[in-house]
């Protein structure tokens, strides 16, 4: 079981959501969270737990100590007076300062799409935690309101149990999206130090009945997002945010909707099963800020009804002893393996096939295709073949010399290895295959000893491929392929660098899959091209670029930055319900 898987607008609104994406003490003692307040069928939840402890972190972190460093603060003084004049005019026009709108948050904030009960649409219920700030949300408020009326709204209040909902109808003559439903507008209700907003009144009725949390039907209560959350947590149960999805309910609930329109959707959620895709039951994750070890650690955790079928069943990995290759080079930039299931993927695909066709059709389908193709079978000669093995390398880049911003789009090299179980046998099967279809439409050449296929379209990005060291290599720059060929003994590994070392320190010996990423190389060409301006000039002339008005060569040298800069790394356990994705950002020991 354990590797089953890795076999695997109101007025209102408008201020409301300006606080949410602006950026929160704890609840009140008589607040429960937010996850006891919703109902049980819960599609998508997004959560900060506690907005001042996220603000805390950020400053404890290394992008807070970057903003409060004195080599940027040259950089960072033009822009003191448009700020100066932006939080003048929002002062003027709103009657509270920036800075005290900016600190209203002061505990959770949250927001769910929720799946309809009855008659009731799929309902959006967002929550906000103003702690003692009422008066400040009062004034807020006031203005919203106000502006709804002014567009010609109307607006009408509901008592709930003592609790006053208010409700916003539109201008008289407005054609509503409501479907007739009068409870079916946008409306809020403020109660103790949160106020909830919701696009039908029964999703804020739905909440006010579980206001004490000791509710028997909750989201907080589903199962599948329990054990999540118990997985992704961290040690002392707090988290910056958390997440949770149900795709494939959320992907019913619309197609549900859609099917009244368009019958053929409901056909259509007849397949999920047949695909294997109803025993995805949820995928969530929760962020931990800097902790003495860490910048930031993210856990993701997939749950599946094992064991695993059809589609889920196509990506299963496999766990093993993961460790960068000899030819992979300390200097690369970023760099990720897995163990791929290739055997249990074919046989997905073949349970799927097989049971639309017969059994036995996809067999014969391969069978039948060998002969009359290129006399290469897919599973004898092809799969069978490879490992499961993958490495891949990415390093980005940027033309320092370059004259136009198109130049700069999609730019990046890689290198994929794909492993080998025969080299001499796959050889054999790709050379008869370039004869079979007339030779390789490129050129090839030998490098020392090893052939190289390279070509490419007409735009002139290069492509590679070589078979060697029990590996196909697959590059857009052959300057790579030819590294790994060459096989330097003085070349310094990945594996055996101190920063990849570090890394290593903070993953189990065995996984289904690594990565591994350098900040520093990556940033320092985008940092260097901002710095000089290169970057500013290739995104338009000034007086429609904005970026002309920001005078980028006071930015200080890249040192400064690179201190901030460290490694990061992520790594997939199997577990006994699905698996469990971790990523993390070393501190750097140079701030």
């Amino acid at each position: 079981m354990r590797h089953g898987l890795l076999r695997i607008s109101m007025g209102l609104l408008l201020p409301i959501t300006g606080l949410l994406a602006l950026s929160a003490t704890v609840h009140g003692a008589d607040v429960a969270s937010t996850e006891k307040l919703l109902p049980p069928k819960v599609l998508v939840y997004f959560s900060i737990p506690s907005v001042e402890q996220l603000k805390q972190s950020f400053n404890e972190g290394s992008s807070g100590k970057l903003f409060s460093d004195p080599e940027f603060a040259e950089f960072a003084r033009q822009f003191d007076e448009p700020i100066k004049q932006f939080s003048d005019q929002f002062e003027e026009k709103v009657g509270l300062s920036l800075g005290q709108v900016l600190n209203i948050p002061t505990g959770e904030i949250s927001l769910a799409v929720v799946a309809g009960e009855g008659s009731s649409p799929i309902g959006v219920v967002g929550f906000f935690d103003f702690g003692d700030h009422r008066e400040e949300i009062d004034k807020l408020l006031a203005l919203g309101r106000q502006a709804a009326e002014d567009d010609g709204a109307t607006i009408s209040t509901t008592d709930v149990d003592g609790t006053e909902i208010v409700k916003f109808f539109p201008k008289d003559g407005e054609e509503s999206e409501n479907g007739g439903d009068p409870d079916n507008y946008p409306c809020y209700f403020i109660k103790d130090s949160l106020i909830v907003v919701s696009n039908h009144q029964s999703y804020l009725e739905a909440t006010l009945t579980r206001w004490d949390g000791q509710h028997a039907r909750t989201f907080g209560d589903n199962i599948e997002y329990k054990y999540i959350m118990s997985r992704c947590a961290s040690r002392d149960g707090n988290a910056l945010m958390k997440w949770y999805i149900n795709p494939m309910s959320l992907v019913q609930t619309i197609m549900t909707i859609g099917a009244a329109q368009e019958p053929g959707l409901g056909m259509a959620m007849g397949f999920m099963p047949i695909l294997g895709l109803d025993r995805l039951k949820g995928i969530g994750g929760a962020v931990q800020g800097p902790t003495d070890e860490f910048e930031a650690v993210t856990r993701s955790f997939m749950f599946v009804d094992l064991p695993a079928r059809g589609v889920l069943a196509m990506f299963q990995l496999k766990t093993t002893e993961l460790t960068p290759p000899k030819w992979v080079s300390a200097d690369t930039s970023a760099y990720s393996t897995f163990q791929w299931d290739i055997e249990a993927a074919y046989a997905a695909v073949e349970q799927m096939v097989d049971s639309f066709q017969g059994a036995g059709a996809l067999d014969r389908l391969v069978d039948q295709a060998a002969a009359e193709g290129p006399q290469i079978h897919l599973k004898k000669d092809v799969l069978d073949k490879l490992s499961g093995q993958f490495h891949i390398i990415n390093d980005a880049s940027f033309d320092a010399d370059a004259s136009d911003i198109s130049e700069l789009q999609g730019i990046g090299q890689f290198l994929l290895a794909i492993g080998l179980t025969d080299q001499s046998a796959f050889e054999s099967v790709v050379q008869k295959a370039i004869d079979q279809s007339g030779g390789f439409p490129g050129e090839t050449r030998d490098f020392k000893g090893t052939t190289i296929y390279e070509g490419g379209p007409d735009s002139g990005q290069s492509f590679a491929f070589a078979i060697t060291q029990n590996n196909v290599f697959v590059t857009n720059d052959v300057t790579k392929l030819e590294a790994v060929i060459r096989d330097d003994p003085d070349q310094k590994s990945l594996a055996d660098s101190d920063q990849y070392k570090r890394l290593a320190e903070k993953m189990p010996q065995q996984t289904a899959m690594l990565s591994y990423q350098r900040q520093d190389t990556q940033m320092e060409a985008v940092y260097e091209m901002f710095r000089s301006g290169t970057f500013a000039q290739l995104m338009g002339a000034a007086g429609e670029n904005p970026l002309q008005a920001i005078d980028f060569s006071l930015l200080p040298a890249f040192e400064s930055l690179k201190k901030y800069l460290t490694v990061s790394g992520g790594y997939a356990e199997a577990d006994d319900q699905g698996v469990l994705f971790t990523g993390f950002q070393l501190k750097n020991d140079n701030q």
